[in-house]
């Protein structure tokens, strides 16, 4: 058996790897990532909460299809739970399950663990991403006071936050949106819809834009040409441009997706994803990646006077209702 000072260099050379460009070579990347971490909590149990963190990560982009995503994404809370467990200091596997049980619309759990991980002492920049999904949980529990004290919380720092502006704009649009008012303008740029597949399907097949379609377990790039599924991470780098009104430079993609993290990310994962967002775009659009997804002095804008981008986030489908409606912030 491997000592924990040969997994450790093993798990930094896999680090170096990290933003393998094709989507079959970043699976195998993660799947070595995790037979990694796996081997670490055999031989260092005495900080197997921090691999269980880690191990979680990457469960959640690990999967080919959404029966597979679906089925990592049940395995990554479980880690967390046992993460919370085991380091029970540590505010951070909390603020991570808020999201995720979310997303399982277990809001009352997403709640519980917000609340924890700011006990914990959870940092400013996070906190504030945590009142994002704790507005939203509050919202679906129909405790619309609440929910718009921590969206205006929020709101108050975007002024001088771009990377969190940007992360508040799927949470403004999924409160503020009701289908009694069907469209709520967030900005001029930005405005809320609800929408049906069949809807989107129509407006892409004539051009008029492409959209990105989100769901918990799956997430696909839909364009004029072709619709193909993409990793959850270029889908949240892809939405993350989408969304910021003025561009956003690589530290604030890297904030965005890794938090406190971020510091530790690969100079060259953005880019390298970047290009391969690109290459996704041209074939589902027949546009050139890098005249829609342009890079500015450094900064990455969406080009909507070219080709409007539009982001959906589809609704779960319960058990009572097969409705394809979703929210889309054009």
């Amino acid at each position: 058996m491997e000592t924990i000072q040969q997994l450790k260099q093993r798990l930094e050379d896999w680090e170096d790897m990290q933003g393998i460009d094709e989507e079959e070579d970043e699976q195998e990347w993660i799947q070595a990532g995790i037979s990694l971490y796996e081997k670490c909590i055999e031989v260092d149990s005495a900080n197997k909460g921090e691999y269980l963190q880690s191990l979680s990560r990457l469960y959640l982009n690990f999967g080919r299809n959404e029966k597979m995503k679906f089925s990592h994404f049940q395995r990554a809370v479980r880690y967390l739970k046992q993460a919370t467990y085991i380091d029970y200091k540590d505010p951070r596997p909390c603020y991570h399950l808020s999201f995720l049980l979310e997303k399982e619309k277990n809001f009352e759990g997403a709640l519980f663990y917000a609340e924890r991980a700011i006990k914990l002492g959870l940092d400013e920049k996070l906190k504030n991403k945590l009142f994002c999904n704790m507005a939203l949980c509050y919202y679906k529990l129909l405790y619309i006071s609440d929910a718009f004290h921590y969206l205006l919380k929020v709101e108050e720092k975007t002024k001088s936050d771009p990377a969190l502006a940007t992360f508040l704009k799927p949470y403004q649009a999924k409160i503020k949106a009701s289908k009694r008012k069907g469209y709520i303008p967030l900005t001029q740029q930005h405005g809320t819809l609800i929408e049906t597949e069949e809807d989107i399907e129509n407006s892409v097949m004539t051009g008029e834009r492409v959209v990105l379609i989100i769901h918990p377990f799956q997430t696909i790039l839909n364009g004029k040409m072709e619709s193909v599924q993409i990793s959850s991470v270029k889908a949240q780098i892809l939405e993350t441009i989408m969304l910021s009104e003025t561009g956003i430079s690589i530290p604030q993609i890297a904030e965005v997706l890794w938090g406190h993290d971020s510091e530790n990310m690969s100079d060259s994962y953005v880019p390298r994803m970047i290009k391969d967002i690109r290459s996704d775009i041209k074939i589902t659009t027949g546009v050139e990646g890098k005249a829609l997804l342009k890079t500015v002095a450094g900064i990455y804008v969406w080009d909507h006077q070219l080709l409007k981008g539009s982001i959906h986030y589809k609704n779960m489908r319960s058990r009572r209702s097969s409705s394809s409606e979703g929210i889309t912030i054009l």
